[in-house]
């Protein structure tokens, strides 16, 4: 199993959980949302099987790079 962790500006909170669940598919085993204390962000964390890893930081990462 692998774990990511991401921190992520309220306004993206929807779209990185979205993108984690679309590419991990059943390969996801957990994922934690939690709101940083007295920040704007929350703190994703993905728990996922090996093999999904890398589909996984992809989409993520690309879901971070785009503006808006």
């Amino acid at each position: 199993m692998l774990e990511f962790e991401f921190l992520v500006d309220t306004h993206a909170r929807a779209r990185v959980e979205e993108r984690v669940r679309e590419a991990a598919g059943e390969a996801l085993a957990r994922l934690t949302i939690a709101p940083v204390d007295g920040t704007p962000r929350y703190r994703i964390i993905a728990r996922i099987s090996d093999v999904a890893g890398p589909a996984v930081m992809r989409a993520v990462m690309n879901t971070l790079d785009k503006k808006g």
